[in-house]
């Protein structure tokens, strides 16, 4: 399997025949942590924000299922807005 090899100008050249760029919204939530990132169709990333939920967790010493479950739920517009 082979790779192909793209011009320097690739990301910034516009042609009629290439798609409009889009722009995508990217949500993750992870046991301990909420993500949002705002990037585009051409790898650009307008934005990337991380909620760390490890002071929540701290006093049990590892992360707590049903803890985590609530500051996904409170926190991720945060992440969004």
């Amino acid at each position: 399997m082979g790779f192909s090899v793209l011009p320097a100008d690739y990301r910034t050249r516009k042609t009629a025949h290439m798609s409009p760029i889009r722009t995508i919204l990217g949500i993750e939530s992870s046991c301990d942590d909420s993500a949002a990132a705002v990037v585009q169709s051409d790898r650009k990333i307008l934005s990337s924000v991380v909620v760390d939920q490890s002071e929540l967790h701290a006093a049990f010493g590892g992360v707590v299922p049903e803890i985590a479950a609530r500051a996904h739920t409170e926190k991720l517009d945060t992440a969004i807005i």
